[in-house]
């Protein structure tokens, strides 16, 4: 399904020259354009997911906790259901 959008004219004109440099209908140039961006969007997404995943995992091998003690993860929903927000 195609949809009507606006744009200005400086930049339908550099979409109209890349689609004849690529000799390739402008619907096609902004598809791939598009699909790029959202893929480099995602990478970055991954990325930082990556490097936050490794600074959690760092905090956590920190952790030291007395010797016999016990952590309980049955309630977690509701004891973090209490915090408030900031």
């Amino acid at each position: 399904m195609y949809k009507t959008i606006s744009i200005n004219n400086n930049t339908y004109q550099n979409l109209q020259a890349i689609a004849l440099k690529m000799e390739k209908p402008k619907s096609q140039i902004v598809d791939e354009l598009i699909k790029g961006y959202i893929e480099s969007m995602k990478e970055g997404e991954d990325k930082e997911l990556q490097e936050f995943n490794a600074f959690v995992e760092s905090l956590a091998k920190r952790v030291k906790l007395p010797k016999g003690a016990k952590v309980n993860t049955q309630d977690l929903d509701k004891d973090f259901s209490q915090l408030k927000d900031w």
